[in-house]
């Protein structure tokens, strides 16, 4: 028998000596830890929601954007009010089938087909410099988190613009419209 208030066994051979012994101590510890560890995951949850979300936003924007650079081309009898109709269409194809990213659906705007302000060419400098057209995407989607956290907003609103160069205009006539065919930014 024992007469030492030492512990001995295969407990007071992983603690030194020093340590005094807390029954319990580790459940404690674990509760703690816990709280944090489910607060991290949720946050990494939602987080990982708004950019998968963001992330279908950016390609959104690009399909209409993509379709409003090349649409003339795959529809030449369309008129320019049809092809930014179309990129609308094509931003919400991007989707799949039912139109909603986490249910609820984007909201798609074309800026139209607009005269690009950093073009460099003006009418009269030749058949070449005709102006530059871009088509810009926008596309908004507000996001609501699964898990609202008191003191933040309950949503927060995404967005995405996307904007490529006009690579095909058969609208296009200099002797009819100088402008290219392409509306000024400012109207």
């Amino acid at each position: 028998m024992v007469l030492s208030s030492e512990r001995t066994g295969p407990r007071a051979a992983r603690r030194p000596p020093s340590l005094p012994y807390h029954p319990g101590q580790a459940l404690v510890e674990l509760a703690v830890i816990a709280g944090f560890l489910l607060l991290l995951i949720l946050a990494l949850f939602e987080f990982g929601r708004a950019f998968t979300a963001w992330v279908q936003l950016g390609n959104m924007a690009r399909a209409g954007a993509q379709y409003g650079s090349m649409g003339a081309f795959l529809s030449p009898s369309d008129d320019v009010d049809a092809i930014e109709q179309k990129m609308i269409t094509a931003a919400m194809d991007e989707l799949g089938s039912d139109h909603t990213i986490w249910g609820e659906q984007p909201v798609v705007t074309v800026s139209s087909i607009l005269k690009d302000p950093d073009s460099k060419a003006e009418p009269g400098m030749g058949t070449e410099a005709m102006p530059e057209c871009i088509a810009i995407v926008r596309v908004e989607y507000e996001f609501h988190p699964i898990f609202p956290v008191p003191g933040l907003p309950d949503s927060v609103r995404l967005s995405r613009t996307a904007q490529m160069r006009v690579q095909f205009r058969p609208w296009y006539d200099p002797t009819v419209d100088p402008a290219g065919g392409c509306k000024d930014v400012g109207t």
